[in-house]
């Protein structure tokens, strides 16, 4: 069956070749052939090329980006602003008659 298969793809060959002026089987150089080969390589070649760069994509995106954790900042105590109710942390505030405040405006409208 290898055979019949072999012969039938020489006999494409010859017959390609024929209709091609000025070429001949014999030399094994038939253009139309040598073009198919290096074509086929090629678009492997291509292929491949695209199969990988699928696989990257995939393996980057698959990653969990790496993000560092900072530690927790201690703020202090937070405290409640007379005057609006906004929470400020205590190293902030401005203090006058036991009462805290967000900022000197609200610090003076309430006096």
């Amino acid at each position: 069956m290898a055979e019949n298969l072999y012969s039938a793809v020489t006999v494409m060959r010859v017959q390609a070749c024929a209709a091609l002026p000025g070429l001949r089987f014999a030399d094994s150089k038939c253009a139309a052939f040598s073009y198919t080969r290096r074509m086929l390589g090629l678009r492997t070649l291509l292929y491949l090329a695209g199969i990988g760069l699928v696989i990257w994509i995939l393996l980057r995106l698959s990653k969990a980006p790496r993000v560092r954790e900072k530690p927790p900042q201690r703020i202090g105590n937070m405290v409640r602003c007379a005057h609006c109710g906004t929470h400020i942390p205590e190293n902030e505030a401005l203090t006058a008659g036991g009462k805290s405040y967000c900022c000197r405006d609200h610090l003076e409208r309430d006096r």
